[in-house]
This record gives C-alpha cells, sequence and structure tokens, in this order.
C-alpha cells in the first residue's frame, strides 16, 4: 500500500536532524558512464603466422547514478570498426586476432554499449 504524502517525519541530511513536513524520491541507481579498456592495447598478429590465437580482455567500469563504481561486462555489447583488423566478442570478454585478419592498422577502435550508454576503446 503506498503511502500518502507529504508526511511529517525526521528528516537528517548534512545539516543535521530536524523534523518536518518533506517527500522522499527514489531513484534507480542507474549507469551514467561506462568506460571500457583493453588490458593490452596493442596486439601484433602472429596468429597468421603459428595459427595460435592473440587475445587481450576487456574490461567494462560503470558508474553508477549513486557514484558507486562497478567493474564488468554483463549485459555489454562490443562491436569492431573493422573486423579485417580486430574481432571482439559480441559480449565484450575479449578482442582477438585468428588469423583471417586481411588488415593491418595503428589504431582501430571497439564500440562498447551497456544500458543504453555508449563509447569507443581505442
Amino acid at each position: 500500500q503506498p503511502l500518502r504524502t507529504p508526511l511529517s517525519a525526521a528528516f537528517v541530511d548534512r545539516f543535521g536532524t530536524r523534523n518536518a513536513d518533506g517527500r522522499v524520491f527514489v531513484a534507480r541507481d542507474t549507469v551514467q558512464a561506462i568506460l571500457p579498456f583493453v588490458a593490452q592495447a596493442q596486439l601484433v598478429n602472429t596468429a597468421v603466422v603459428n595459427d595460435e590465437r592473440v587475445a587481450s580482455r576487456i574490461t567494462v567500469q560503470r558508474v553508477l547514478l549513486s557514484g558507486k563504481v562497478q567493474t564488468g561486462s554483463s549485459g555489454a555489447s562490443c562491436s569492431s570498426e573493422d573486423s579485417a583488423v580486430v574481432q571482439v566478442q559480441s559480449g565484450c570478454g575479449e578482442a582477438f586476432l585468428d588469423g583471417t585478419e586481411t588488415k593491418a592498422s595503428a589504431r582501430t577502435e571497439i564500440r562498447v554499449t551497456l544500458a543504453g550508454v555508449g563509447t569507443v576503446a581505442v
């Protein structure tokens, strides 16, 4: 059953405690920003020579409305700017080279999206 507001109560904030009528607003602790980064920023495609996959883990940090910072790629999606240069797991687990890449590049981007917030890991 919902509470009827305004309601008389003791309010405690940075200015102290006081009795007053007021309202309490509750907001969902949503993602405000994300910071993705690749553990190893430079990958050399040795997979072309020895058929051994070269990979680097992608870490996604999220900043919540409350100011908390969480680490994890759960719910994130990733895509490569150019999959002929570098490939990524769609769940943002890692960026990798498996020898099928046909181009080289000194720089490429990986697009990361989480909870409607998107950014680029270079």
